[in-house]
């Protein structure tokens, strides 16, 4: 029986994760095209999952309980794996390592406050145990016409995160199709 290319039909569907982006074990290399928003995130022992914190002053069900958030940051970036834009959900562990370039004479950000060059984030370990090391690209390179333009209708980072605890306000746990930041 043949099904004819799988591979083909998941990238032409845009199947598989969504928008959102993931790093696996091993290199990732990206391209950061958006600032990035930091919000608070929990780890829900009751579900085994991360749950998005609105804000004690807004009652968030886990702050009143005394678990404490921890800082997340969300934002837009190329993988080049694919050549897909997609949302960045991402820890301090990277974010600091990523920030940490812009001090550098080398690999100073742009005036729009973006890195010009690729960045390979290599992951290693899993769960508690995972490590992440930030490599930058040796060398500038531009995005391409196809990539500004699309870069141009990117839903800002924090309207993203603004819908998604309007969502949890109005107790709905899903964002709709309809309402991904595509």
């Amino acid at each position: 029986m043949s099904f004819g290319n799988i591979d083909e039909a998941k990238k032409e569907y845009k199947m598989g994760g969504g928008e959102w982006y993931n790093f696996k074990i091993g290199e990732n290399k990206i391209r950061i095209v958006s600032l990035f928003n930091h919000f608070g995130e929990h780890w829900d022992l009751k579900e085994g999952k991360s749950a998005l914190c609105i804000g004690k002053e807004s009652g968030c069900v886990f702050c009143n309980e005394g678990n404490k958030p921890t800082p997340k940051w969300l934002g837009w970036i190329i993988d080049r794996e694919d050549g897909e834009f997609k949302i960045l959900k991402s820890g301090y562990q990277v974010i600091k390592q990523i920030s940490a370039l812009d001090e550098t004479d080398d690999y100073k950000f742009g005036a729009d406050g973006l890195p010009k060059y690729d960045i390979v984030v290599k992951r290693e370990g899993e769960k508690l145990k995972t490590k992440y090391t930030v490599i930058p690209g040796r060398k500038d390179v531009k995005l391409s016409e196809e990539e500004i333009e699309k870069q141009k209708t990117l839903k800002d980072p924090l309207e993203i995160i603004l819908a998604m605890k309007e969502k949890i306000d109005n107790n709905e746990a899903e964002i709709s199709e309809e309402e991904m930041p595509i």
